[in-house]
């Protein structure tokens, strides 16, 4: 008895179980012992089917398990427990199924076909692990750009060359500000450098943001390179501006005080626009621009 399956989108092609099939079993005819096939039709966590095949898969794990038993009363793991867990997972396999059937097109004003349906469920996946993928990378600059800070600010105290510590904290402060959507979007390439294939990161213009902030940022992955340049593993990528690499897709995040957005990209929005943004009173100055003796 098994799935056929490993993972979630494994699902996105599973054959569900006939109307007949399930038609009957609501008569109180039983599916076969060896199938293990889901009813996915409007009530499907209700319908008898469904509720026969977990049954059939909790007394299956229990019995494979059986001297464990004890073991897993003792963490709350009972029938009942196992039971509401696969009307869960239930739950989510049907979600990934049902992203892979046909629907009606607005834009072609006919059911898709099954291919079509499986052509735009592919690219609404792959477009999805791409959004992921961005965040995964946002995230990251952001998290490496305030350890950064952190550890220049402290460094700089602690060996006594603290002239431009006030500096420093201004710029974590303005890498907090902008947090994870005030990041810059940027792509992972493959180019040759010097012979040699090097990834690199392909960065956007961020089209709302105050221009000069992309320079000041620019200080801190300098410094975060320097204090990786002689750690052991992998270093990090050179990140690449180009106005060639296109603009950034995510929409600006609203609460930012008024001067990290650009003043330019403001004046081309609407007053009901930019109240949305709900642009709070606090005023953050941009300060003089850095120079590189504020390495360390």
């Amino acid at each position: 008895m098994k799935f056929e399956v490993e993972v979630v989108g494994d699902f996105e092609h599973h054959n569900p179980a006939s109307e007949a099939s399930v038609s009957a079993c609501e008569a109180g005819e039983d599916p076969p012992d060896e199938l293990v096939q889901w009813d996915f039709s409007p009530g499907y966590l209700q319908c008898r089917w469904n509720k026969l095949m977990i049954k059939k898969i909790v007394d299956t794990l229990l019995a494979e398990h059986e001297e464990e038993q004890e073991d897993f009363i003792e963490v709350g793991a009972n029938r009942v427990f196992m039971e509401n867990a696969m009307k869960d997972k239930l739950a989510t396999w049907r979600g990934s199924w049902h992203k892979f059937q046909p629907r009606f097109s607005s834009a072609t004003q006919h059911v898709e076909t099954l291919a079509e349906a499986r052509a735009r469920a592919v690219q609404a996946k792959e477009q999805h692990q791409l959004q992921m993928r961005s965040l995964a990378l946002k995230t990251r600059k952001l998290e490496d750009r305030i350890e950064t800070s952190t550890h220049t600010i402290e460094l700089k105290i602690l060996t006594g060359t603290a002239r431009d510590v006030e500096t420093w904290k201004r710029m974590k402060d303005m890498v907090g500000h902008l947090g994870i959507w005030g990041m810059s979007s940027e792509e992972e390439a493959d180019v040759m450098l010097d012979g040699q294939l090097v990834r690199i990161y392909k960065v956007k213009v961020c089209i709302w943001r105050e221009p000069s902030i992309a320079d000041y940022l620019r200080f801190v992955d300098a410094q975060t390179a320097l204090n990786k340049k002689n750690q052991p593993g992998p270093k990090p990528a050179p990140r690449v501006r180009n106005p060639q690499h296109g603009f950034g897709k995510a929409a600006a995040p609203p609460g930012l005080p008024r001067n990290l957005y650009s003043s330019t990209w403001l004046d081309t929005k609407t007053p009901a626009y930019i109240e949305t943004l709900n642009i709070p009173k606090e005023v953050f100055e941009l300060f003089v621009a850095a120079t590189d003796r504020m390495n360390l």
